[in-house]
Order: C-alpha cells, then sequence, then structure tokens
C-alpha cells in the first residue's frame, strides 16, 4: 500500500513541476510579446518626433518676413527651405480629434510632398501640444515673435497579451511620450 501512495504522490509531484514549468513558460512569452509591442511603440513615436523635429528645426531658412503663420495648441504652420532649394515650402502641423476613438489623428503637410496631400503621421495620440516661446523664453502667441516650439507628443497603445484568443485574457494600455524643444536656427 505504501508502494502505492508513493506512486501516487510522486505523480502529483510530476504534474505539478510540469503545470510550474507551463505557466512559467506561457508567462515569459507573454512578457516577451508585450516588451516587443512597447519597443514598436516606442520606435513609432521616436519616427514621428524626429521628422518633426526635423522640419521645425528648418523654419525660416530661405524665409523673408514672418516665418509662422499659425500657431496653435494642436497645430503650426510655418515657411522653411526643407529641400535646400532655394524656395521655402509651407510646412503645416495639426492634429485632428477623432471623439469615437477619443484620440488625436496627426498630419503633416509640405506643400511639394506626396502630391499637396497631407500624410497621416499616425492615429493613437491621447495628447499633442505645441507651446511657442519668444527670445525672452517667455510663451507667445504673436507669430513674428516665435522663436523655439515646445512639442509634446502623449501616444497611446493596447498591449494585448500574446494569449488573447483565450477566453478571459485581457489587454491593456501603454502611453509612450515625447517632450522636446526646438530653437531653428534660423529664427
Amino acid at each position: 500500500m505504501t508502494v502505492f501512495l508513493d506512486l501516487i504522490g510522486s505523480w502529483i509531484v510530476r504534474a505539478s513541476l510540469i503545470i510550474v514549468m507551463l505557466t512559467l513558460t506561457l508567462n515569459m512569452n507573454n512578457t516577451l510579446y508585450r516588451s516587443n509591442q512597447q519597443a514598436y511603440a516606442k520606435k513609432m513615436l521616436t519616427a514621428v518626433d524626429s521628422i518633426m523635429y526635423s522640419d521645425v528645426n528648418e523654419a525660416g531658412y530661405n524665409v523673408s518676413g514672418v516665418t509662422f503663420q499659425t500657431a496653435t495648441d494642436t497645430a503650426m504652420q510655418f515657411l522653411g527651405d526643407l529641400n535646400g532649394g532655394g524656395v521655402p515650402e509651407t510646412v503645416h502641423w495639426y492634429a485632428v480629434w477623432n471623439e469615437p476613438t477619443r484620440l488625436y489623428t496627426l498630419y503633416r503637410y509640405v506643400n511639394n510632398e506626396n502630391g499637396g496631400n497631407p500624410i497621416k503621421m499616425g492615429n493613437t495620440f491621447s495628447t499633442v501640444s505645441f507651446k511657442y516661446y519668444d527670445k525672452n523664453g517667455n510663451t507667445t502667441s504673436t507669430l513674428a515673435n516665435i522663436v523655439s516650439v515646445r512639442v509634446s507628443l502623449v501616444s497611446r497603445y493596447v498591449l494585448t497579451n500574446a494569449f488573447a484568443t483565450t477566453k478571459g485574457v485581457t489587454s491593456d494600455t501603454m502611453y509612450v511620450s515625447t517632450n522636446f524643444r526646438i530653437h531653428p536656427v534660423n529664427l
């Protein structure tokens, strides 16, 4: 009888070890999947802020007169010779609020690119904010006084579980953000 109890006990211990090992494997795979999603979200935001930084840094290049044409919380339009061709392009960055998703869609328009059509830079932004500063570092709304721009972007991503098809598995939300100030040399 003790041999029989020993066999049952060893089977229970083995089954427990297998369950623990499978659970650990599933959790590690899920963590790896989520970290890849986070890295992708950060990479996408970095691409957007790099393009925006490059555009705004060229504001005022080969421009005579007032550089900024629009300067609001969610839109900026300015002149700058992005391609170095001697003629300034009109660059327009603007966000459009989508009420059903409660997120912003960010667009970039350059008058001589993409056939004159705006390019959607992303539609997962919970925050899009532009602030403008004068030469003394004070915020300004006077277009002729703008010498630097602060950009704040927060993008929302839904992180799904690698095993989201399993009933009862939930997902959660992650936010990635960037906040930088640009001092174009031509202003």
